[in-house]
């Protein structure tokens, strides 16, 4: 027995191919492995990789430090970025490599976790893939994770919801071939959020009119 889980907006990837830049939210360990969880194993959508932080970045953790940068970590498709250069040409070079050989890469645009159950803004990340590549983002809301216990995952007492929005395509969401000015990664990175916001927000309404309540994600009047 799982949690349970609510699957919508794959009819904007229906018969679609890869690559693609998946930007969801982030707010529990598990969101990783729930983002391609409404692909069938075959589906041309994949193989899809991950943003992740170098493994020094996680020696503070205890056990957990096992579990990210790890063995586990590498076989589901992390590639951890290059820290320490504040340059995305030269930090995300791995994975603006993936998207071009034809594989789908999943960011998570806020950076990290939530630690609050908020939404945060989106940095300049996953602009840069998309204005590099010109693979389309695909915004990801999922709702339901927040503190969100490994007991509670194998039980049927909750339920999670996986939105997928309408592919964004860089021709639509950039002014300019250059990509220079910290101003457009900002905007770019925030109509982002914004939609996976709404998506969150969506799920919450009609999660309410249906007479169930989903642990929600705290959307910002900011970024709505």
């Amino acid at each position: 027995m799982f949690v349970r889980f609510e699957i919508k907006g794959l009819e904007y990837l229906d018969g679609a191919r890869a690559p693609f830049i998946f930007a969801p939210n982030h707010a529990s360990e598990l969101d990783p492995v729930l983002v391609p969880a409404g692909f069938d194993f075959f589906s041309q959508i994949g193989p899809i990789f991950y943003t992740s932080l170098p493994k020094k970045f996680y020696e503070h953790l205890g056990w957990h430090r096992f579990f990210y940068g790890g063995l586990f970590f590498k076989i589901w498709g992390a590639f951890p970025i290059k820290a320490g250069y504040k340059d995305y040409e030269k930090a995300l070079s791995d994975h603006v490599a993936i998207i071009r050989d034809g594989g789908s890469v999943c960011i998570f645009p806020e950076g990290g976790m939530t630690k609050d159950g908020t939404i945060g803004e989106g940095r300049g990340g996953v602009a840069y893939l998309a204005h590099a590549t010109g693979a389309p983002i695909v915004p990801v809301g999922i709702s339901g994770t927040f503190r969100l216990r490994l007991v509670d995952f194998f039980s049927r007492k909750k339920t999670i919801s996986i939105c997928y929005g309408k592919p964004m395509y860089a021709d639509e969401l950039f002014v300019t071939d250059k990509f220079t000015e910290v101003n457009e990664e900002k905007r770019v990175a925030a109509l982002v959020m914004e939609e996976v916001g709404n998506m969150i927000r969506r799920q919450a309404e009609d999660s309410m009119r249906g007479g169930g309540i989903i642990p929600q994600v705290f959307v910002p009047s900011s970024i709505l």
